[in-house]
């Protein structure tokens, strides 16, 4: 696979091309989120291989971001809060 390289058709990516991906755009996302700020992902593709859930809450706290697994019927997409009490997960319309 050849994630991180797409203009190098011959690059194969390694664990480390990958991780240093992970962390890089995560950094971004702590700028571009607010606190609490969060959004609905629908995991697709490889990263089913790696763990078997199939939506998550990508949000944003103590400029660190993190993952949440979702049991909520949000679509993929729909921008939340999560307040320090994970359970209490609010759609931006509701707040």
């Amino acid at each position: 696979m050849n994630y991180t390289r797409p203009n190098n058709p011959e690059h194969e990516d390694q664990t480390h091309d990958i991780l240093y991906g992970a962390l890089v755009f995560s950094q971004a996302l702590a700028h571009l989120l607010q606190v609490n700020e969060g959004v609905v992902v629908e995991v697709q593709g490889d990263a089913l291989d790696i763990n078997d859930t199939k939506k998550v809450i990508v949000y944003c706290s103590d400029k660190m971001v993190h993952i949440l697994p979702d049991d909520n019927d949000l679509p993929p997409g729909q921008m939340v809060w999560v307040h320090d009490n994970e359970d209490d997960i609010k759609k931006f319309s509701e707040y």
